[in-house]
């Protein structure tokens, strides 16, 4: 491959990580919204991450290489899922908030306010 070809791909992986950077900034300023969690966010970029290494070390030329990177990627994910139903089922308490989800609404809507979801 000539030194142009080289340049022009650098440019171009360039260019998507600056799209990839970019989108992480925005989807970062979300968690600052009431009601969005930060948490879920960090998860998505590491996982994002973890998945990203197994899916392009695909394309390492070197056979040890490719395989220490996909296996990492693998590794990884199974971490984060076990970590994530550990917490999940032995440390997350609903909120007694939203026991009553149409009580909570209409505190938020308080004229008019017509709860579709009781069971009946």
């Amino acid at each position: 491959m000539s030194k142009r070809g080289v340049y022009r791909g650098h440019n171009i992986h360039m260019e998507q990580l600056g799209g990839v950077l970019c989108s992480v900034a925005i989807v970062s300023l979300f968690s600052f919204i009431p009601f969005v969690d930060w948490a879920g966010h960090m998860g998505g970029l590491f996982t994002g991450f973890s998945v990203g290494m197994v899916i392009f070390s695909i394309q390492i030329e070197s056979k040890q290489y490719r395989f220490l990177w996909g296996a990492l990627g693998v590794i990884l994910i199974g971490l984060y899922m076990s970590y994530s139903f550990y917490f999940l089922f032995t440390e997350i308490q609903p909120d007694n908030e939203l026991a009553d989800v149409c009580e909570y609404y209409r505190q938020i809507f308080h004229e008019g306010y017509d709860c579709a979801c009781q069971v009946q």
